[in-house]
């Protein structure tokens, strides 16, 4: 999700796709897939920000193995929601009578707000756990202020009251708990090492999906740094 700036994505399953601000682009690794994501060509020769966020979202148990897809959503797909004092963009779950058009595996929410005045708003939890991330200005939850940069994490069921300045940008972010611990290596998520361990081995022997027309690599970390990769696993 970005504020600022243009990526163009690819992946092994041959997508290739522009992102610009307010558009959504959502990756279900599922079973495995490989991806780039870089800028234009001739947007490198002159001065630009890219300024977005990109998060992992970890996949049910039972849907780990799904067969991996792409979706991208258009800014006009993507709900807004008008407080007054901001502008809400709804980019998965539903809140407030809306709900995103987006893909979930499971219960979550995602959201964006962009303030214009000095404004509160309340989010009630649905259950989730929620966090709540600050992009840009303040947001002050009971009688802490956090600013830039920071997040904030809930306790599961915490609904939210926030007030924030006018000209903060922050995210707010969470779901429903799953039962199970998630493993985490590198680039590899999944509920079991095994199949971590599955994927190391097919991305050591070059055996995972690779991104069409890619010439780059991005070795394992105990790897050889000039053994040449091709694409980022997930």
């Amino acid at each position: 999700y970005l504020f600022e700036g243009e990526i163009i994505h690819r992946d092994s399953l041959g997508v290739v796709q522009n992102i610009v601000p307010g558009e959504v682009n959502w990756m279900t690794a599922g079973k495995g897939i490989s991806h780039s994501e870089r800028e234009p060509t001739e947007t490198r020769e002159i001065e630009r920000t890219i300024h977005g966020l990109q998060f992992w979202v970890a996949l049910p148990k039972e849907h780990e193995d799904v067969d991996p897809s792409f979706h991208h959503y258009e800014a006009n797909e993507i709900p807004k929601i008008a407080t007054g004092t901001s502008t809400i963009d709804l980019v998965a779950g539903h809140l407030f009578g809306k709900t995103s058009p987006l893909k979930a595996y499971s219960p979550m929410l995602f959201l964006t707000v962009k303030a214009h005045a000095i404004g509160l708003l309340d989010i009630p939890s649905h259950g989730y756990e929620l966090a709540l991330y600050i992009v840009r200005g303040e947001v002050k939850v009971g009688e802490e202020t956090f600013q830039e940069t920071q997040l904030v994490v809930f306790n599961e069921g915490s609904d939210l009251s926030l007030k924030y300045s006018s000209d903060a940008i922050f995210a707010v972010l969470g779901g429903q708990p799953f039962l199970e611990k998630r493993f985490i290596w590198w680039n590899l998520v999944s509920s079991e090492q095994a199949k971590i361990g599955a994927a190391k081995k097919a991305w050591r022997e070059e055996t995972f999906p690779v991104v069409p027309g890619e010439t780059e690599r991005i070795p394992l970390p105990e790897d050889d740094p000039s053994i040449r990769p091709v694409g980022q696993p997930l």
